[in-house]
């Protein structure tokens, strides 16, 4: 069994997100065959921010192996190219929360994001980090109680 951890951030850097992924990779990585890679994105997408945020498959895919996105990022690839099995792990949901944290996005990136979180609800498993992220994912994203279940973030 291979698991490919998708990440978007490098596995250089020790905060956030990208620590999350890397220690998860250390911890695997001593019972199973894990890899860390990234998605891919459409040519040009370095150049039009906007289009770094529409993955178009994942780098070096080895068909079979459980994909397990690390970040909400990433999920819209579901609704295009899905793999399966898959998962992610959603850290928090404050963009639904929180009135600020939408004024801060245009309209298309609104858009986009509700792209990731539709994608998000094409996956076989739903990681939340807390069971309050759990009930938010429930309530707003309309999602199968059994596809979403938590995990608490270790030390």
């Amino acid at each position: 069994m291979i698991v490919e951890l998708v990440s978007y951030l490098s596995p250089k850097r020790t905060t956030g997100i990208s620590r999350y992924a890397h220690e998860l990779y250390k911890q695997l990585n001593r019972q199973i065959s894990v890899r860390l890679t990234q998605s891919n994105f459409l040519p040009f997408s370095n150049r039009f921010r906007f289009l770094s945020n529409f993955p178009i498959g994942i780098d070096n895919h080895h068909s079979g192996s459980i994909v397990h996105f690390t970040q909400i990022q990433g999920c819209a690839q579901m609704l295009w190219r899905p793999v399966h099995p898959a998962l992610a792990t959603v850290h928090d949901l404050g963009f639904f929360l929180c009135k600020e944290d939408q004024a801060l996005l245009n309209p298309l990136e609104r858009k986009i994001v509700n792209l990731h979180f539709s994608g998000l609800k094409k996956l076989d498993l739903i990681v939340a980090v807390s069971e309050f992220t759990r009930q938010t994912i429930l309530s707003q994203l309309n999602c199968d109680p059994q596809k979403v279940i938590t995990v608490h973030s270790g030390i």
